[in-house]
């Protein structure tokens, strides 16, 4: 079957799926509903599910399919890609329906994807010596999952500590990976069009923007609000910001799928500056950069990478069509209600609804869209 060959398709069909599913149980629980065995904490619920859920289904889809190109090794697929794909259900079940299962049984449940994605990602990458720090950053977050679930039992951190550092690993990862695929695909894109002018890597700000990323998750973890993260913040920020700057984005503006990609990286820089903002007192606060970061980078940025690999690795032309080009707009204009939410007032709820449904939108047309790319054959075999 072509959905067990490589790891983007069950991966991103998971992630898009997850993507409309938990936002709307989200919507549900903030107007009042809920279901048998529904979690008795919506909003750690949330942002668990969609850090471990529907993003770490994203990665996986990513990583499964992008390590045999790092590698030279043949890819995950098969059997064990099931295996995979089917811890992550149980984890997602087992999260929904929690207050139906035994503590340990939620546990073993959620906690087994992650050690199984990082065992597998690490026993690929080390058989071939290569991207370590990659593999570093799938078993760190395996061990947040795991600290996560521990915590809920009273043993080792509080969960919402766990919570708080989590989505930080996707911000160094998009800030890892984005640094060298964004400028790359710009440049080739450039090239075949004649230009000159292509995307500029200055070797100092390489080698400072990774170390800069990963202290800022320190400090925002550890003492979030402080001036310490406040300083980090504007510096990553600063450093963000003049990365991107030499990426040429405008001139990529004919193809929307090579755009949004530095549209999802300038989140980074708006959530840093906003970080720096609310830690010196300024408003939207803290919620509205965390949020700008996640719904606004990370939203994106999946968005955007599943949406170009799906294309590429079923020998599909990589232009990105009106629907998808709506799913872009639909999803960056998610993520800027939500973070002017937090500053709205008593119309708070309300643009929370919106920002909701607009992301559910642009989710759901991702599925329409690709589902029937993620389960057929590459284009050549249906030819």
């Amino acid at each position: 079957m072509a959905l067990w060959s490589l790891g983007f398709r069950p991966f991103f069909l998971l992630a898009g799926s997850w993507a409309v599913a938990a936002v709307g149980l989200w919507l549900v629980m903030l107007a009042g509903g809920g279901w048998p065995g529904m979690p008795n904490d919506g909003i750690a619920w949330h942002i668990h599910e969609m850090v471990f859920g529907f993003a770490g289904a994203a990665l996986a889809g990513f990583l499964l399919t992008a390590i045999a190109n790092f590698t030279g090794r043949p890819p995950v697929g098969g059997l064990w890609l099931a295996v995979l794909a089917a811890s992550w259900l149980s984890g997602r079940f087992a999260m929904a329906f929690q207050g139906l299962l035994a503590p340990a049984v939620v546990v073993l449940s959620d906690g087994l994807f992650p050690v199984l994605l990082a065992v597998t990602v690490a026993r690929e990458l080390l058989a071939a010596r290569s991207n370590i720090p990659l593999g570093a950053i799938v078993v760190i977050f395996a061990g947040a999952d795991l600290l996560y679930q521990l915590g809920g039992l009273s043993i080792g951190v509080e969960p919402a500590v766990t919570l708080a550092a989590a989505p930080h690993l996707f911000f160094i990862l998009i800030a890892l990976m984005g640094g060298r695929i964004i400028p790359a695909f710009t440049a080739n894109w450039l090239r075949a069009r004649g230009a000159e002018a292509l995307p500029v890597r200055r070797k100092w700000l390489e080698r400072l923007v990774v170390p800069l990323t990963v202290a800022v998750a320190i400090g925002d973890s550890g003492w979030p609000g402080s001036t310490l993260a406040g300083l980090l913040g504007l510096a990553a920020a600063i450093v963000h910001g003049w990365r991107l700057a030499g990426w040429r984005g405008l001139a990529s503006r004919a193809e929307p799928l090579l755009l949004v990609l530095h549209i999802g990286y300038g989140w980074l820089v708006v959530g840093y500056a906003l970080l720096a903002i609310s830690a010196f007192g300024g408003v939207p606060g803290h919620g509205a950069a965390m949020h700008a970061l996640t719904a606004g980078a990370m939203g994106t940025m999946i968005l955007a990478m599943m949406s170009r690999v799906a294309l590429g690795h079923t020998g599909r032309a990589l232009h990105a069509g009106r629907p998808i080009v709506i799913a872009y707009v639909l999803v960056n204009l998610a993520a800027m209600i939500r973070v002017i939410s937090a500053s709205a007032g008593g119309e708070y709820h309300r643009l929370l609804t919106v920002s909701g449904l607009l992301w559910l939108a642009a989710y759901l047309i991702y599925c329409w869209v690709y589902v029937p790319i993620l389960l057929g054959p590459r284009v050549e075999r249906a030819q």
